[in-house]
């Protein structure tokens, strides 16, 4: 008795290449998702932060400038949220960390003896550890 080769039905074949289709597209689909999750995830952390950031307000009300001794910087929070830990920096360079906090609306200072100089100009900028910063220039 002979045996006949014969192929796969061609409905056969064609559910087989439906399935194969839809295993590839699973794959794919798998591979994009996980690739996205973390961009996605990390999209939203800056967007938290940069929303942290927009409602720390800080200015620097005055400055009381004394050559002979410590000099005092006024600030206030005009934002709205409480600005904590203050880096001053004086020209530039880091002059000093304040473990000060701020409520909204609150007035609080900062002394400091790097302003020591009559005549000369200085660069004031603080810095919160929420993002909010201030900028003023003073002649002393």
């Amino acid at each position: 008795m002979k045996m006949k080769n014969r192929a796969v039905s061609p409905v056969i074949s064609v559910i087989l290449l439906v399935a194969v289709a839809i295993g590839v597209v699973a794959l794919a689909y798998s591979w994009f998702t996980s690739l996205q999750r973390p961009i996605q995830e990390s999209g939203t952390k800056l967007s938290a932060r940069h929303t942290l950031e927009l409602s720390g307000q800080l200015k620097i009300e005055s400055i009381y400038v004394n050559t002979s001794g410590n000099s005092t910087i006024y600030l206030r929070n005009v934002g709205s949220i409480q600005l904590s830990n203050f880096t001053l920096y004086i020209n530039g360079n880091l002059d000093k960390i304040v473990n000060l906090k701020l409520d909204v609306g609150e007035l609080g200072n900062i002394t400091t003896r790097s302003i020591n100089k009559s005549g000369e100009t200085y660069m004031i900028k603080i810095v919160s550890a929420q993002g909010a910063s201030a900028v003023k220039s003073i002649v002393a």
